[in-house]
């Protein structure tokens, strides 16, 4: 098996080994050397803002066996207009009770996580490692509807 597959099944591996009886119906996931980030839609299923946890996870793919994981990302939520909406680094500095009570919060205190109502729309979750560091990370976006 070649090296990018062997990344992308280790990093499905570890996604799956993380989402438990709990996890919402909508998960959308990127898997890949970061400094890229995830473009999500919101639809406009209700006119209340949609909850949403999204997390960027690098330090634990390393125990899943992922080559070069980003070892302290953080991450940053902006709606279609680029402005921004949350940011964090290290998710155990906010919110961490309400991650917690999720049920999916990250599992190393290096790893970012932004739980945020949102309204109907476009948003992008951009990951970068601090001071510009590089390496595979996973950014991962539930709707907790």
């Amino acid at each position: 098996m070649s090296e990018g597959r062997e990344e992308i099944a280790a990093s499905r591996k570890a996604a799956e080994h993380r989402r438990i009886s709990k996890t919402p119906a909508k998960f959308f996931n990127y898997r890949g050397l970061l400094a890229l980030g995830l473009t999500l839609i919101v639809g406009p299923a209700t006119n209340n803002p949609t909850h949403v946890l999204v997390r960027a996870i690098g330090p634990s793919l390393s125990q899943s066996g992922v080559p070069n994981a980003l070892q302290n990302p953080t991450l940053e939520l902006h709606n279609g207009n680029g402005a921004l909406v949350a940011s964090n680094d290290d998710w155990r500095d906010t919110q961490q009770a309400e991650i917690e009570a999720t049920g999916i919060a990250p599992t190393n205190d290096l790893e970012s996580a932004i739980l945020t109502a949102v309204p109907a729309g476009n948003y992008t979750a951009i990951v970068r490692g601090v001071n510009n560091t590089v390496g595979v990370g996973l950014v991962e976006a539930y709707d907790l509807r």
